[in-house]
């Protein structure tokens, strides 16, 4: 069973910018994050620092669309997660329901599934009942929480029509299903989500640690409106995507939130590269681990560890998002190498050298909560996540030859780098 660090120990592993020397002695200022020749030829300098800009503000760009949507979605959310909620209180009266994940942390996209975590009294048990109770009958016999939680799930009128599947032979059972929120529900919320654009007071954070009293004021105004409805599928519908766990000892989701939150506050460039890179690896499928892509937590962590690296080399990790992006991809592209470099992030970070038969994970990510838990251990497909990396600073690379010497594109307007390397930017804005 993987032990949590103390509290007052783990604060002591996160790292402090204030504690963080640029020291010349660490050892990420002898691994580059950009090609010697680059680095070297002056005459590309000017298309090159243009190029930072152009990338800076179509990134910029798009956290703000990404932003917007969310926003746009959040009822629809809230109104899931509360008919969730209130259905497991049926059954366990004392049961709490939390979001985690990327949409607790700032860092979802619009397409982002909703990760819940049930918190159940601590007299239930997770472990399939042994023998039924008086009160229990047949039910109660070789039945998990999550079992029982799905079996009453899946009556739902709110729940799609054979959209639920549990995935229990995993470290984290999960139950997936898909929530269908009428079209009375998003009629009423409409107008209050635009009150909440209009409302300066009501902005997400970098975290998304908004206000929630709009939300919950909109969330009691469509149950009231919907508690009647009869839910026709032949009615226009909004579908929000649940993956649905329980607490156990293993569960880190909680725990891993409020980390990942600590670490971007000291990282803020952190949020847009990780919105932006989770789409490029969505576009590829290599962006759900148990597929063998990169998990949100993967990446965060390597994000994290790249920027590390780049405050060692003395350079500022507020700068624009643009070289951010370009150096990110160079460095796992074409300098990260998973079978020789084991990554850590604890205290101002580390790449470690990997002792040849330790293991034989795919890739070694140290986590930060637990540190003998190997977070990248499932990730097989890490090759192709490179390869594609790789493939895409060569694609920004050769854009240089349209950026003539006065920082000016020889194509025509509007010229668009992101697309080149996410396709989908170029379907959703075309």
């Amino acid at each position: 069973m993987i032990q949590p660090l103390p509290a007052a120990l783990l604060q002591d592993r996160l790292i402090a910018m204030s504690q963080i020397a640029r020291d010349q002695e660490h050892p990420d200022v002898t691994i580059p994050l950009q090609p010697s020749e680059l680095q070297s030829c002056s005459a590309r300098t000017s298309s090159l620092s243009f190029m930072h800009d152009l990338l800076h503000d179509e990134i910029d760009s798009f956290c703000k669309q990404v932003a917007a949507e969310n926003l746009d979605r959040r009822p629809y959310i809230n109104w899931a997660v509360k008919r969730v909620t209130r259905s497991l209180q049926v059954l366990w009266p004392r049961s709490r329901t939390n979001v985690f994940g990327s949409n607790a942390t700032g860092m979802s996209l619009p397409t982002s599934d909703v990760d819940l975590v049930v918190v159940l009294p601590p007299v239930r048990n997770l472990e399939p009942i042994k023998e039924a109770g008086i009160l229990e009958g047949r039910n109660g016999i070789k039945e998990t929480c999550l079992q029982h939680a799905a079996r009453y799930l899946a009556n739902q009128d709110w729940v799609k029509s054979d959209s639920l599947k549990t995935v229990e032979n995993t470290a984290i059972p999960i139950i997936m299903l898909v929530v269908e929120v009428p079209r009375e529900v998003i009629s009423s919320s409409t107008s209050m989500v635009q009150s909440l654009k209009e409302e300066p007071h009501c902005t997400h954070n970098e975290h998304g640690n908004d206000s929630h009293s709009d939300a919950i004021q909109l969330e009691d105004l469509s149950l009231q409106k919907s508690s009647g409805i009869n839910f026709d599928s032949s009615k226009e519908s909004k579908s929000v995507r649940l993956d649905i766990s329980f607490k156990s000892p293993s569960h880190t989701g909680l725990q891993t939130t409020e980390m990942v939150k600590a670490l971007t506050d000291q990282f803020p460039a952190a949020v847009p590269l990780a919105l932006v890179l989770k789409q490029f690896l969505a576009d590829r499928s290599l962006d759900q681990s148990y597929s063998g892509g990169l998990s949100s937590y993967c990446l965060v962590l390597l994000i994290i560890r790249f920027l590390q690296h780049e405050h060692h080399l003395g350079r500022s990790i507020n700068q624009s998002y643009g070289s951010l992006l370009i150096d990110f991809l160079y460095f796992f592209g074409n300098v990260f190498d998973p079978r020789q470099m084991r990554i850590s992030v604890q205290g101002s970070g580390l790449y470690i050298k990997r002792e040849r038969g330790c293991s034989i994970d795919p890739i070694h990510i140290d986590d930060p909560l637990f540190p003998t838990n190997n977070v990248g251990r499932n990730c097989f497909r890490i090759h192709q996540c490179i390869k594609a990396f790789s493939e895409a600073y060569s694609v920004l690379e050769n854009e240089l030859t349209f950026l003539n010497s006065d920082g000016e594109s020889s194509s025509k307007p509007p010229y668009r780098l992101l697309p080149k390397i996410i396709p989908s930017l170029d379907v959703s804005n075309s």
